[in-house]
């Protein structure tokens, strides 16, 4: 094929050719009104116009400091007890009652247990019973016991041996660290029994890779794989800590219960029967605490890590610049904890610093096995410090402690505090480093700035009382709420029921516009009440009116955001499992009800019909193949597969990906329109990059949302206050996280949902599951030390790979595109509609086509978020159940909005000795304005053209992978395909599209 470049001023014929390259690649979810609220205007200002870096504001308008949301698990019942008037069991969810009185006359017996397995992720956290049971069990001691916690970290030092239990040596690193490192070439042994320990390997895999690499090389003998963990102990320095604790989980015998020898809760011994009183002490059980102090100085030594650890410092000096220029602009986008108020304020009043460590601790449950009770706990820390690219890894993501089961902690406290008093040990004196970028020894202090957990664990670790008390709101904002009459348990309604005389109740109705921002409720003077209450009833009272079971044992901490600031929101619990855990039982009318309340007048419950239910939950399952496989997880049939437990990425792919086509048509308005406002709110806020005119909007269809869910399930009555779940109250906080600390994914629970996914797989001894778990997380603090360590024994080290290291038939086409095989073996003539797609395209560049156009098709490409697009051409050659990968999302030159194409090849041109990469696509039409707008542009419906429109763009213009599910909406006569992108992934805003986009035209890149 050859081309003719055409030039104005001469008759000169410039000619190029099409080249390609051959190559060979790997392939990498009646109406009615309010009584007496008047309508509220939702116009709003950039919430960031007032913004001074020097002088932070305490109202931005519209949105007014950003407050932190609330996590919840909440698991509803199916069924309620014949003519109950149950409560909803959220099994799952933290909840102290703070219950009032009640006559025996009207107490009634607690909801049954959900018959529904809810929990719908690997974790397994505290049910509201079993919050209920210990915050109920709370007596003045127990205040001054968290109080004890405090005072012990608030003094805590690096040489308290009896609280901070490390070997000599190990206390003397945290002061000197080493400054060089082993040279692993010399140490020919010891770096390939490295290198095998890294992969994981059982004793007899790496029994016998040691054999076979020795008859390879003479006179090699590997260390033993004991050895091998020794050395790689003394190369990391991640030394354990190991705790005393009660046989049952009660407590830990750590700080003040450290000489205890029975345990204060059950009474369990903490020894084993001595046969003579000469025998040493040896404890019933323990648990063991990566110290985190270890781990960082590992990330610091090597200069290639402590590059990426200054990114946060670089990031922070760019916007201050920005703002001391009077730029704002830079503001506009939140993408990191960097561009929310509370860092910038952190870092302007010099608490944080350049050159300190920024840290996120993450605590959950987790249950081993589905078939038992296996239930223990993990927490892992997250540094900020490094680019989001790299921060949530498993390499970069340290180990913090495993706290085995199967029972529940009765004192979360006790197992935290050796984790807490080292981490305030460091802070006191700060942690010396070995900077390997600045080649010398110097101090880094670290700072906390947010502390996540599910709900039943946000109960727990910020000493407030659970979603079910008066206050439960976990950003402590002082929103009351009300509970059904005769009835203990609270509930975040925002409208006063109609005919409802409840004492303590009566405040009056209010617009989830108008909540009162995060820590309004005056959380120190409370704390202050509360700790001096004198005796169990006056406690009691005091906990009721101010939501405050004990202090925190955080307050210790000399290095946080202030209490209750420090405390996130977690959006995976409240987007991926509680929004499902309440539509899915409403819709199917299975809901707990009151007797008087008859799940068969319930307009929105469409799939109480089994049938229809039945066929939903099989065009779930069939849809599944149209999902790409960088999609992960997709979801299964929900109808068959909801009680075996639904995943939390499978509930996220099927509410907010396929929920708002699939329910289109079914669920009747305005429950549909409800919906969607849930669904289009927690999109924008699940990117990783929100702009403010995104962040307004959001926070505007979840208040709408909230006021509205109110008024169509609710109704005003009060036998449906059970209805108002916490995460209701939850969702309207979490636009104002964005101002405050960033996009929610960056405090998020996925990492910590990962890391228990990874290290369960690597469970080996089924005999003591917590033991090996245990373990395998000290092993994995030591592997990702080793790892940046010594990068060169990291085979998988993004990092360090180079273009040189790709197939061999791959090629680099710029800027994070890789073209990727397969590749055809030779060179094919292009059919005439392709030959005037490339004709058109390369007109754009100066060329003109003579002839029929030859090329050999690519198979792949790589994108810069590391998706992987395939081909019609290479899907067709694929095996039966491929998951399609061959849609993409596409921003064409001189566009504002995103539009979507099929790739049906890839091909190389070198023009003028620079390669570039061009796929063949053919475009979808502009998506259907009806469903876009009934939706609230959450359906983005498209007609499929094939050949007819047929297009060839630069591969650069490619955003991401995405799903073109074919569905056949009501009143359409034909199948249109709606897009749906993988959540995390920017989300395709499209305004007035039809004006912006043409199907029939096409721009390519003129680069």
């Amino acid at each position: 094929m050859s081309l003719t470049r055409l030039c104005c001023k001469c008759s000169l014929h410039w000619y190029v050719q099409i080249t390609v390259f051959f190559t060979v690649l790997k392939t990498g979810q009646d109406t009615f009104e309010f009584e007496d609220i008047p309508e509220q205007d939702t116009g709003a200002s950039n919430p960031l116009d007032e913004f001074d870096p020097n002088e932070f504001e305490e109202e931005l308008s519209p949105l007014g400091e950003l407050h932190q949301g609330d996590n919840e698990e909440a698991t509803n019942e199916e069924t309620t007890g014949p003519g109950g008037a149950g409560e909803t069991n959220d099994q799952g969810e933290s909840g102290n009652s703070d219950e009032r009185p009640l006559s025996p006359a009207v107490e009634e017996p607690p909801p049954p247990e959900s018959t529904t397995n809810s929990r719908t992720h690997a974790t397994a956290s505290y049910t509201r019973q079993e919050v209920d049971a210990i915050h109920q069990a709370t007596v003045v001691e127990d205040v001054r016991l968290a109080q004890q916690y405090i005072h012990l970290l608030k003094n805590a030092r690096i040489d308290d041996a009896r609280h901070h239990p490390l070997s000599a040596t190990a206390r003397d690193r945290l002061r000197n660290p080493p400054t060089s490192r082993v040279n692993l070439k010399e140490e020919q042994a010891l770096r390939i029994s490295l290198s095998f320990i890294l992969g994981n390997p059982t004793d007899a895999q790496y029994a016998r890779e040691c054999r076979t690499i020795e008859k390879e090389i003479e006179g090699l003998k590997c260390l033993s794989k004991a050895q091998v963990e020794d050395e790689l102990a003394k190369l990391t320095g991640v030394e354990a800590m190991r705790s005393d604790m009660c046989p049952g989980t009660c407590v830990a015998f750590t700080g003040p219960l450290d000489e205890l020898e029975k345990c204060p809760k059950c009474g369990e011994e903490r020894y084993e029967p001595r046969k003579s009183v000469k025998d040493a002490l040896v404890p019933r059980r323990t648990f063991i605490t990566m110290p985190l102090a270890f781990q960082i100085q590992a990330l610091w030594r090597h200069v290639d890590s402590a590059t990426r650890m200054r990114w946060r410092d670089t990031i922070t000096e760019h916007i201050r610049n920005q703002l001391r220029d009077g730029d704002k602009s830079v503001l506009d986008q939140f993408d990191d904890i960097t561009k929310g108020h509370d860092y910038l304020r952190a870092f302007d009043e010099g608490k944080i610093q350049s050159g300190d460590t920024v840290l996120m601790f993450s605590i959950d449950g987790a249950q081993l096995y589905a078939c038992k009770q296996s239930d223990c706990w993990i927490y892992i820390w997250v540094l900020f410090d490094q680019s989001p690219d790299h921060r949530y890894k498993k390499q970069y993501v340290l180990p913090g402690a495993v706290i085995p089961g199967p029972n529940k902690p009765k004192n979360l406290d006790s197992f935290l505090f050796p984790g807490l008093f080292h981490l305030a040990a460091v802070q006191n004196e700060g942690l010396v480093i070995f900077d390997g970028l600045e080649n010398r020894l110097r101090t880094t202090y670290l700072y906390l700035f947010v502390v996540v957990a599910d709900g039943p664990g946000m109960a727990f670790i910020t000493g407030l009382v659970g979603h079910h008390g008066k206050y439960g709101c976990r950003l402590y904002c002082g929103f009351p709420g009300r509970h059904p009459p005769q009835k203990p348990h609270y509930y975040p309604a925002l409208k006063k029921p109609r005919g409802y005389d409840v004492d303590g109740c009566m405040h009056p109705s209010i617009h989830a516009e108008d909540l009162p921002r995060a820590g309004s409720g005056n959380y120190h003077d409370n704390l202050e009440h509360v700790a001096g209450a004198s005796d169990l009833t006056s406690y009691r009272n005091l906990r009721l009116e101010t939501g405050i079971v004990k202090p925190t044992i955080f307050l210790g901490l000399p290095r946080t955001l202030p209490i209750p600031k420090l405390f996130g929101s977690d959006i995976m619990h409240i987007a991926a499992l509680n929004v499902g855990d309440l539509f899915i039982p409403l819709w199917r009318g299975k809901f707990t009800h009151h007797r008087t309340d008859d799940p068969d007048q319930w307009k929105w419950a469409v799939f109480a019909d089994k049938e229809l239910w039945d066929q939903h939950g099989d065009i779930v399952r069939l849809l599944a193949t149209f999902l790409p496989g960088s999609f992960d997880r997709p979801p299964r049939d929900i109808a068959k597969k909801l009680n075996s437990g639904y995943k939390a990425w499978e509930w996220l792919l099927y509410l907010y990906g396929l929920g708002p086509a699939l329910y289109f048509g079914i669920l009747p308005d305005p429950y549909y329109t409800n919906f969607c406002r849930l669904v289009r709110g927690i999109r924008l806020l699940s990117q990783h990059s929100i702009s403010a005119e995104q962040v307004q909007e959001a926070r505007t269809q979840l208040n709408s949302f909230a006021d509205e869910f109110e008024k169509i399930y609710v109704e005003r009555l009060p036998e449906r206050l059970h209805f108002v779940r916490p995460w209701l109250h939850a969702v309207t906080h979490l636009a104002r996280e964005v101002v405050r600390k960033g996009p929610p994914l960056c405090a998020s629970q996925w990492t910590m949902e990962r890391t228990i996914g990874d290290l369960g797989r690597e469970i080996r001894s089924h005999t003591h599951p917590y033991a090996n778990l245990a373990n395998r997380a000290v092993h994995r603090a030591r592997v990702n030390a080793i790892k940046v360590l010594y990068p060169e024994l990291d085979a998988d080290n993004e990092d360090s790979q180079s273009n040189d290291k790709l197939p061999a038939a791959s090629r680099d086409v710029g800027d994070g595109y890789i073209i990727l095989a397969r590749v055809e073996r030779y060179l094919r003539p292009v059919v005439p509609l392709e030959t005037r797609a490339i004709s058109s395209a390369l007109r754009e560049h100066g060329f003109i086509v003579q002839g029929i156009p030859s090329l050999q098709r690519r198979a792949r490409l790589r994108l810069p978020n590391g998706q992987i697009a395939r081909s019609a051409w290479k899907e067709a050659t694929m095996t039966k159940g491929v998951r399609q990968s061959r849609n993409v999302k596409i921003m064409m030159p001189h566009s504002t909005e995103p539009s979507y194409a099929e790739v049906r090849y890839y091909f190389i041109a070198k023009i003028n000795d620079v390669t570039m990469g061009f796929a063949m696509v053919s475009l979808y039409g502009r998506p259907d304005v009806q469903l876009r707008d009934k939706s609230l542009n959450n359906i983005h419906a498209c007609r499929y053209h094939g050949d007819t429109a047929l297009r060839v763009i630069n591969v650069k213009t490619i955003q991401s992978v995405v799903a073109m599910v074919p569905h056949k909406f009501p009143n359409h006569n034909e199948i249109l395909h709606f897009a749906m992108e993988k959540p995390g992934l920017d989300v395709a805003v499209f305004g007035a599209l039809e004006d912006l986009i043409s199907s029939q035209s096409l721009h390519t890149d003129s680069n």
